[in-house]
């Protein structure tokens, strides 16, 4: 998992600049503060999921993997919590959506921590990488993200 703020990725030694230029790419989506839905960056290969879902008390959320997919999560409007683990799901899923979805829920994180992000903040959660948006920051309240999709085979 990486976190950092929006405005330094270009600088970020962390992120390929392949990684970066999809960022960019999303970025411009975002400007025009578009409808929430899937727009299309490189086909099924990269895209971003724009959405404006509420965010829930921590024990309402259920964790998330992914397997062919990493998620560049990237907060627009609003305060979210994620929760994520160091460690791998010990758990078997309680919906396991991997073949048709790339995405299987767990309720539990290993030694879950947390990261609170605000507006331009992101979170890079990379397959097998547990994680669980959405969580409140003190009260439930509605926010605007854009999850940058990127196939791992993908990147070079």
């Amino acid at each position: 998992m990486i976190t950092a703020n929006i405005n330094d990725y270009k600088t970020a030694l962390y992120l390929s600049e392949q990684m970066k230029d999809v960022i960019s790419k999303a970025l411009e989506i975002t400007a025009s503060n578009p409808a929430d839905g899937r727009y299309n960056i490189d086909g099924d290969s990269a895209f971003v999921l724009i959405s404006s879902p509420m965010t829930e008390a921590h024990e309402k959320r259920l964790a998330e993997i992914h397997h062919k997919y990493l998620d560049v999560q990237i907060l627009l409007a609003g305060k979210e919590v994620i929760g994520y683990g160091t460690e791998l799901a010990a758990a078997a899923a309680v919906q396991d959506l991997l073949a048709d979805k790339d995405i299987a829920f767990y309720n539990a994180i290993p030694n879950e921590q947390f990261v609170s992000l605000n507006p331009g903040d992101y979170a890079v959660f990379y397959p097998h990488e547990l994680h669980r948006p959405l969580c409140s920051a003190g009260q439930e309240q509605q926010i605007k993200k854009a999850v940058v999709k990127i196939k791992i085979d993908y990147l070079k």
